[in-house]
């Protein structure tokens, strides 16, 4: 009886000690959450702020243009701005529908124009008289390795431009594939290794559509450039879609390039849907 007695206290301690061990770690791993995300904030408001001063400080002196590289807090994905006096062009383009916290907010008439995406709680604020001169007058600056340049061009009196590239260029390799993503990384082109193309460089610019356009497409309208390249070998165009327009995981999906005159229009069914990614592929071979 008296070991038994014995062994089952040693049962108790152990029992105890674990609870005991299993507390300490809980309350750690809550403290250390707690910690890590008074921290997030604190960079998150200290971010906001240097972003705030630096527009202002620019926006009065007319013509100084700055291109400032932001270290941003890790929580932070992207940091969107938006032109508040073109909000209706905004609402209709497709691009927003892939940041519906910011359509909510310019549906409600929110007066905010800047725009934390990030893994935690997304916030919004307002700078006075910030604009974009370029449709669709909203622009996403995305984290790379955790750094975003950010142009500000000042426009005096306190109002100020905030520039992006909404055209990107790449040099064609033809030793090597060449990839060429759009500004707001929604169409990618890849020229697979040894395609012979009759241009030194491509392009991707967005660019405001039609009225038909804005009404019938499920994406926005590109540019690509120059007009009249051609492929030797087919080349991938993949291009996000929204499965609130497209539907869940549509079975094929149509792109429609035409040339800017709409003299000369093709319609080319989608070679595979990623419908993880949500993602269409496409083959073309020639710019029209």
């Amino acid at each position: 009886m008296k070991k038994r007695g014995q062994i089952e206290s040693h049962i108790l301690v152990y029992m105890l000690t674990i609870v005991i061990v299993a507390g300490i770690l809980v309350m750690g791993y809550k403290f250390i959450s707690r910690s890590s995300k008074v921290m997030e904030t604190g960079e998150v408001v200290q971010f906001r702020n240097k972003l705030a001063f630096d527009i202002k400080s620019i926006s009065n002196d007319y013509g100084t243009f700055k291109k400032i590289t932001y270290t941003l807090p890790r929580n932070l994905q992207e940091v969107c701005f938006v032109d508040l006096n073109k909000k209706d062009d905004i609402l209709l383009s497709k691009l927003i529908d892939f940041y519906p916290i910011i359509k909510d907010a310019l549906g409600s008439n929110l007066s905010k124009n800047v725009f934390f995406m990030g893994t935690s709680d997304e916030q919004s604020f307002y700078i006075p008289n910030i604009a974009i001169n370029h449709y669709p007058f909203m622009n996403c600056f995305h984290q790379k390795n955790g750094k975003a340049d950010i142009g500000i061009e000042g426009r005096g009196g306190g109002n100020s431009l905030i520039l992006a590239d909404f055209l990107t260029k790449a040099k064609v390799n033809a030793n090597d594939k060449t990839i060429l993503q759009s500004a707001d990384e929604v169409v990618t082109l890849e020229i697979p290794k040894g395609t012979n193309v009759n241009a030194a460089y491509i392009s991707i610019e967005m660019v405001e559509p039609s009225t038909a356009n804005k009404n019938t497409g499920a994406s926005d309208v590109y540019k690509f450039g120059p007009s009249g390249t051609i492929f030797s070998n087919p080349i991938d165009l993949r291009i996000k879609f929204n499965p609130q327009i497209t539907g869940a995981c549509p079975s094929k999906l149509i792109f429609s390039q035409f040339s800017e005159d709409g003299s000369n229009k093709v319609a080319i069914e989608s070679k595979s849907i990623d419908c993880k990614n949500d993602i269409a592929i496409f083959e073309i071979d020639r710019f029209i």
